[in-house]
């Protein structure tokens, strides 16, 4: 037996090594928005994106500030992708240990393991964002809810500052605080009921409430904003449009999204099972609190209208319910129903069945943004430092371009950008002056509302890969000679426009 498991943790690094050299250089457009601000902290002291003023425009703090505090040992465009896959190892092994814990069950966890696993795992846990860190740290807390409780200072101390990290790490997260803080709340008052203390629950809660609140009054206090800049640009009326962004978001991943999905719904009708009818009434409760989080994030992002741009916004809430239902139903005395062992030959299958797709469009993406990340990196683009250039998409344009960037997204010019609408944006980035614009072709034509450019030259044309088809942005300036000695110019932006 142990020679069969040590069989396929070879078989397991052979392939881990291998898919994460193959896509080494893959990064999204976000970690070099990231990066930018990191590099400018550790500079000025202060959150900013243009070097001179404050600006809220990044959705993880604690990330910028991991990556501002390694800025002092290497200065790579690739340190954000380290980070990430040094945090994607640790969220492997941590699931690999349960598994090996866990008695009841097994399946669920090392089908967790699977997904995380899937060429689309490595794509979306190693992007060079905070993604692997924050379902790393859901799994974790999860975890912890089945252990003991915050008996000592000292420990209460640890949850208080680990429940802080998870909020400054990504602010919507402070609702699986809240809601791991009443999971607590719950297992103590139902333990302590028939002696009456009902403020035992309080008391073991309040370490990770308070670290949670402490964190997110800090974020009020020093930006004057609960939500970053980011959200307040993604947000439109509400509705049930970011249905429509979850639901792709989640079968554009395939085994890693769908597998997720899959997985939280299997242990949620196996977790229910073993509570039983006898179960007391807070024991039963809180098996539902425990899977509000995805359910929560969902009608939280249709409340707003807030854009679900990838299924790195969903992986943490639902690892979190599936951990816990997971360790939940290993603490319980019950016998597994006879349909589990059907179920957890079904999922397996369903990842099997994936796995070509998952692999193909997994690969496609990241080889392709790899070769995009290469053709900036050394593309001489720094001849654009100090010149302002108008763009979507800011991240590779921003860092490389070390240019002023005017973002007719809203995303890092400061609050009253983020408040405009496109128009409005683009008509201030007019004004501002303009020296260049890095834009798809639908961009180019709302750039041209406000702006002259069907002359301009288009240097280059850079591809940013998706699963369904190539995110392509053009290169842009007023004369053919800015686009550099070595560069053969495309033609005007007239001649694509027309087209």
């Amino acid at each position: 037996m142990k020679q069969r498991y040590l069989i396929l943790a070879g078989l397991t690094g052979v392939w881990l090594a291998a898919a994460l050299f193959v896509s080494r250089h893959y990064l999204i457009d976000d970690a070099l928005i990231h990066l930018r601000y990191a590099a400018l902290l550790r500079r000025t002291g202060f959150f900013t994106y243009d070097g001179k003023l404050p600006s809220f425009g990044t959705s993880s703090l604690l990330w910028v500030g991991l990556l501002a505090l390694l800025r002092g040992v290497t200065e790579s465009p690739l340190l954000g992708k380290w980070l990430s896959v040094v945090f994607y190892l640790g969220l492997l092994g941590v699931l690999a240990a349960m598994a090996w814990r866990v008695k009841k069950e097994k399946w669920i966890v090392l089908c967790l393991l699977a997904t995380a696993l899937m060429p689309m795992g490595v794509r979306w846990l190693t992007d060079g964002m905070e993604t692997s860190l924050s379902v790393l740290f859901a799994a974790l807390l999860a975890a912890m809810l089945q252990r003991r409780r915050p008996e000592t200072a000292m420990r209460a101390g640890l949850y208080a500052l680990f429940s802080a990290a998870i909020v400054l790490l990504r602010i919507e997260m402070l609702s699986l605080v809240g809601i791991a803080g009443l999971l607590l709340w719950l297992r103590e008052n139902d333990v302590a009921e028939r002696s009456g203390i009902f403020v035992a629950g309080v008391r073991q809660a309040m370490p990770l409430w308070f670290g949670g609140c402490l964190a997110i009054l800090w974020i009020r206090w020093r930006f004057g904003y609960f939500l970053p800049d980011t959200a307040l640009a993604k947000t439109s009326q509400s509705g049930l449009a970011p249905l429509g962004g979850i639901a792709l978001a989640l079968a554009s991943s395939f085994g890693l999204g769908l597998g997720f999905m899959v997985l939280w719904l299997a242990s949620l009708a196996l977790v229910l099972r073993a509570v039983g009818r006898r179960e007391s009434l807070r024991g039963g409760l809180a098996v539902w609190v425990a899977n509000l989080p995805f359910p929560l994030v969902v009608a939280l992002s249709c409340a707003r209208g807030q854009a679900i741009q990838g299924v790195r916004y969903v992986l943490w809430p639902l690892i979190f319910s599936t951990v816990w239902n997971a360790m939940e139903i290993n603490r319980r005395e019950c016998r597994a129903p006879r349909w589990s062992r059907a179920l957890a030959v079904c999922i397996f299958g369903i990842l099997v069945i994936l796995l070509p797709l998952d692999a193909h469009y997994a690969f496609k993406s990241m080889l392709g943004r790899s070769r995009t990340f290469m053709e900036m990196r050394d593309g001489g683009l720094e001849r654009f430092a100090g010149k302002t250039i108008v763009a979507g998409d800011v991240g590779f344009i921003g860092y490389f371009g070390h240019a002023d960037i005017c973002d007719m997204d809203g995303l890092v010019n400061g609050r009253g950008a983020a408040a405009m609408t496109v128009d409005a944006r683009l008509a201030a980035c007019a004004r501002q002056g303009i020296d260049a614009a890095f834009v798809t072709l639908d961009q180019m034509r709302a750039v041209e509302t406000v702006e002259d450019i069907r002359s301009w030259t288009v240097c280059r044309k850079y591809d940013f890969q998706n699963v369904r088809q190539p995110d392509r942005h053009y290169l842009l300036v007023p004369e053919a000679a800015e686009c550099g000695a070595d560069v053969h110019p495309l033609g005007t932006a007239s001649s694509l426009m027309s087209r």
